[in-house]
């Protein structure tokens, strides 16, 4: 989906271009990839992409996150310990993560919340990816990379 501000009308109202989005998979560990196979998160369903305006992040079948980027007010590398679990998952009052390791997973915090699928429709205040490149997504969102937990 293209933002509307993006939207450049060819003929006829057609859009013939889209802007620059950049697209990072969303990675399992290895010994918890036929986790990933099982709940559908294969690799090419997993990933998260950053354009001019928003901010898209799918895992598998369960999980779709549309973020304006205008809501993201932080992000940074967080500690996910392993007792949280990995796939979709509810880790807090209003949070979300599509995790499927537990290092480099990328926390956002997002003002207002932004309404996503989790297995269900659920509001957030905060966003968990594990992108295969954090430093890359710190780096698209405008974050210092730094060291991280």
């Amino acid at each position: 989906r293209v933002p509307e501000a993006a939207r450049a009308p060819g003929r006829l109202g057609v859009v013939t271009a889209q802007p620059s989005v950049d697209r990072l998979p969303l990675v399992w560990a290895p010994w918890l990839r036929p986790l990933g196979w099982v709940i559908g998160g294969a690799a090419h369903r997993n990933w998260v992409e950053v354009g001019s305006n928003l901010l898209t992040a799918s895992f598998g079948s369960l999980g779709l996150a549309e973020v304006p980027l205008a809501c993201v007010r932080s992000a940074r590398r967080v500690r996910w310990p392993w007792w949280r679990g990995y796939g979709v998952r509810w880790y807090d009052r209003e949070a979300v993560g599509f995790v499927g390791r537990g290092k480099g997973v990328v926390e956002l915090t997002l003002d207002p919340p932004v309404q996503m699928r989790a297995v269900l429709q659920r509001r957030a205040r905060r966003l968990a990816l594990s992108p295969a490149d954090p430093d890359r997504l710190l780096a698209l969102l405008g974050e210092p990379a730094g060291p991280g937990p």
